[in-house]
């Protein structure tokens, strides 16, 4: 055990279907900081480890592990942290669950085998270049609970067709969908998504 001043700090094995994990623990809640064996293709965050909920998955977690394919994140997860995913070249699928409110900067970066992701509705926080280089991706829907699209969010997505906005979203930050070739924006018309569409030269298409 590692204790610090205000936190008590453990590198523990917790064994679920054999993986492995690094966590810290803060208030009786545990956060996922990192997996020992980096060699499984397919991982499930556990909904508690001895007890104690697991609510967030924790900075750099994941990062650059091109060997995980798929993953499942227990109920209890609220927060996907900073650069989570970075770099999971060949994750495919991720189920976010329907907790999750707030994804951070750079959480899915270089995912570029990543196909599709679904965003729970209780989504309301979303950071910068969450999606950036996700070359696979070809949709996504924003919950209407997200009001501001961050910068470069989705730059580099270069086989994103559609991304489906909601009135509510009132920013959209510099070169979010830079080199989105591909993309139409679909929202309510008369909305912030549909001026941005237009005066980017990207293809608006109403909302039904």
């Amino acid at each position: 055990f590692a204790v610090g001043t205000s936190d008590i700090i453990v590198e523990a094995v917790f064994v679920q279907e054999d993986n492995l994990f690094f966590y810290t623990m803060k208030d009786n809640q545990v956060t996922i900081t990192g997996m020992k064996d980096t060699t499984l293709t397919e991982v499930v965050i556990p909904s508690d480890m001895f007890g104690y909920p697991v609510v967030a998955i924790g900075t750099s977690a994941f990062k650059d592990n091109t060997v995980l394919e798929k993953i499942g994140i227990s109920e209890n997860v609220t927060s996907i942290g900073n650069m989570a995913f970075y770099g999971c070249s060949s994750l495919i699928s991720i189920e976010l669950p329907k907790g999750v409110t707030s994804i951070g900067n750079s959480a899915f970066y270089g995912c570029s085998n990543l196909v599709s992701i679904q965003l729970p509705t209780s989504v309301t926080s979303m950071g910068s270049s969450v999606f950036c280089k996700c070359s696979s991706l070809t949709s996504i829907e924003l919950p209407e609970g997200v009001t501001s699209i961050g910068n470069s969010t989705f730059s580099g997505c270069s086989n994103l067709t559609s991304i489906e906005l909601s009135e509510n979203v009132t920013t959209i930050g510099e070169k979010a969908f830079h080199l989105c070739t591909k993309l139409s924006i679909i929202a309510p018309k008369g909305s912030y998504a549909e001026t941005y569409a237009n005066n980017n030269a990207i293809t608006y298409v109403p909302k039904e």
